[in-house]
């Protein structure tokens, strides 16, 4: 599933007018899984909705919430937080400048 066209360029405004703060006070304090959850929801929903600047504000926060920071790591810093069957969450890696 493609969660935002590639070329969609998104802005401040877009992450302002986002609603992330909704879907962090909705993850209870759960922390990050818990926020990676919340924003990969409402991004989903935002992106079915036909919102597809806030679904890939959502989307992206939610790529964020989902690594795992490995400190004693120098060179992979930052795992996936979840691998099953083939599939894992994001990694630096996967976003661009251009994302």
């Amino acid at each position: 599933m493609q969660r935002y066209a590639t070329d969609l360029v998104v802005g401040v405004d877009d992450f302002r007018d986002s609603g992330w703060q909704s879907a962090i006070v909705a993850s209870k304090g759960k922390g990050y899984v818990g926020m990676w959850e919340a924003l990969s929801g409402a991004a989903q929903s935002a992106t079915e909705a036909g919102k597809a600047s806030v679904g890939k504000v959502l989307w992206l926060l939610s790529n964020a919430c989902s690594m795992m920071l490995t400190p004693s790591s120098v060179n992979e810093p930052f795992k996936p937080f979840m691998v099953m069957n083939g599939s894992r969450t994001s990694l630096p890696e996967d976003e661009s400048e251009a994302t």
